[in-house]
């Protein structure tokens, strides 16, 4: 599909998906935990319950990207990775929302901007005022940053399993 902008156009990629079509699409977020209720919010109230329903079982993740400007004067690709586990379904399906920012920092295999960031910065590929200036926590990139400058090594190596990863389950 191409970008979800509208109600019909959201509508068809989630009944697709429920069928057990694969659907690719895209839509403007900040945030993985973002993207599913600017989805649902896009129906009358009336049908939200509906859909999240069925967006609960049809999603399999959510990708959110920005590309943060590199140490060279290229960019990078910074993701946030929202895998639709148990725990996320039944979030999705009951819209509590305001917890899926905490469920993505808890679950593995997920991963927010902040840990993408600092690996990044640990791969010397970004500077430390771009990963706060892509960041949506500030507090945390600061945690994340001082973790990884203890840990180098170790950061850099995961990014490199991260990307392997990602690139597998999008068939690349």
């Amino acid at each position: 599909m191409g970008e979800l902008l509208d109600l019909e156009t959201v509508r068809v990629a989630i009944e697709a998906a429920s069928k057990g079509h694969l659907v690719f699409a895209t839509s403007h977020a900040s945030s993985a935990a973002e993207a599913v209720p600017g989805l649902i919010s896009q129906f009358p109230g009336s049908e939200q319950n509906q859909i999240a329903t069925a967006l609960s079982q049809a999603l399999t993740a959510v990708v959110v990207q920005r590309l943060v400007p590199t140490n060279k004067g290229r960019l990078v690709p910074a993701r946030e990775l929202l895998l639709n586990t148990i725990s996320i379904s039944a979030k999705i399906r009951d819209m509590a929302f305001s917890s899926l920012t905490q469920a993505l920092k808890l679950t593995e295999g997920m991963y927010t901007f902040e840990d993408e960031l600092a690996m990044l910065w640990a791969r010397d590929l970004i500077s430390e005022e771009m990963a706060y200036k892509y960041s949506n926590n500030r507090s945390e990139m600061k945690s994340k940053l001082d973790y990884a400058a203890a840990n180098k090594d170790e950061a850099a190596k995961a990014s490199n399993r991260r990307a392997t990863g990602l690139n597998e389950m999008l068939g690349r």
